[in-house]
């Protein structure tokens, strides 16, 4: 595994800061009128979305050296570049944190201890993640990489019951915690996966076994799904359908509908095939539908909570945030486009803490 990154140019902190002109601007143009619920909870979805899959994509790239998969290189090595995007989740979860707090009506203590909490846990893991990528080599790296995928886990799990538990009163699911950092597995994959095509280093079985891995993936997602959905269905519990039914009113059942054809059913038709596991444009059509389903799970999570059933689905702070932070997250990990590589090139060697 290999974390190197380049420093960033005067050109690419400007363009970062514009990106980050447009987050705040959205979040100040909600704050400020009457949808600021809605636009907090835009913003917690995206940063869930973005975090995850770059602390996911390390998680999976350690199972992947951990397994020994060496079909695996350039995986690896678009992982080293989504790292850089760390720095930049760590200081959005700080407004995450306080954010959720005072939609909480969070005060005092209370405050203090959710804030703390969330720093701490969250900086941990972003922080394991960049030493997981760069850190000891030998009888020790199992250890760390083992290590890490743990915390992935605790702390995914963590982020699931405070930032969508917490907001549905009297909602409660032992399932939510890994579905959200599966989910967070998944995205880190597919970027990885994006991120390997756009650079062109993938041969023709790498992409296969690449695409395998998606499939396992979807199949697996999907099984949480249904277990989750079926516990809830067959519970019947009034404080459970009910959040169940704020995602099923006001357009958000066309977003559940999206989401399971988007990271499930598209990808799965599309790879099944070997034509289309070989293939550069449907392996990428692949991977770019889970990601998409996969942030709209995301938004499915969270925003339906924020101001009720009404709750609209997109408003113009809403789509300020969500493009100030896509762009935050193409900025800080790329280029992405082709490099001069040959497919197939080995990662660099890992260099010791």
């Amino acid at each position: 595994m290999s974390g190197h990154s380049q420093p960033v140019s005067n050109r690419g902190l400007y363009r970062l800061g514009c990106a980050a002109a447009l987050v705040a601007a959205g979040l100040a143009w909600g704050l400020l009128g009457s949808d600021d619920a809605r636009t907090i909870a835009s913003f917690t979805a995206a940063w869930l979305f973005f975090a995850g899959a770059a602390s996911g994509a390390v998680a999976v790239s350690a199972l992947l050296e951990l397994t020994g998969a060496g079909w695996a290189g350039p995986m690896h090595e678009v992982t080293g570049r989504l790292t850089r995007y760390l720095p930049v989740a760590a200081v959005l979860l700080v407004m995450v944190a306080v954010l959720t707090a005072e939609t909480q009506a969070m005060h005092g203590g209370a405050a203090v201890g959710f804030i703390a909490r969330e720093i701490a846990a969250g900086l941990g893991l972003l922080a394991f993640a960049r030493y997981a990528m760069r850190g000891a080599a030998g009888h020790r790296r199992g250890w760390v990489l083992i290590t890490y995928c743990l915390v992935f886990g605790v702390v995914g799990s963590l982020w699931s019951f405070d930032f969508v538990v917490l907001p549905a009163p009297g909602f409660s699911s032992t399932l939510i915690g890994p579905h959200l950092f599966v989910g967070a597995f998944i995205s880190g994959a597919a970027l990885t996966v994006v991120g390997g095509l756009l650079g062109r280093t993938m041969d023709q079985r790498q992409r296969r076994d690449a695409a395998t891995l998606l499939i396992a993936l979807a199949i697996f997602w999907a099984y949480l799904f249904w277990s989750q959905l079926l516990t809830l269905w067959y519970g019947h519990l009034p404080e459970e359908t009910a959040f169940l039914a704020r995602r099923y009113v006001y357009g958000w059942q066309i977003v559940t509908l999206v989401v399971v054809l988007t990271t499930l059913a598209v990808p799965f038709a599309l790879l099944l095939s070997s034509w289309g596991k070989r293939s550069v444009p449907i392996l990428g059509i692949a991977a770019g539908s889970q990601l998409l389903g996969l942030w709209l799970e995301r938004e499915l999570l969270v925003a339906p909570a924020a101001g009720g059933h009404a709750a609209s689905l997109l408003t113009p702070p809403v789509i300020l945030v969500e493009v100030g932070m896509v762009a935050l997250f193409v900025l800080s990990t790329g280029p992405w486009t082709a490099r001069d590589t040959t497919p197939g090139t080995p990662p660099p060697a890992r260099s010791s803490p």
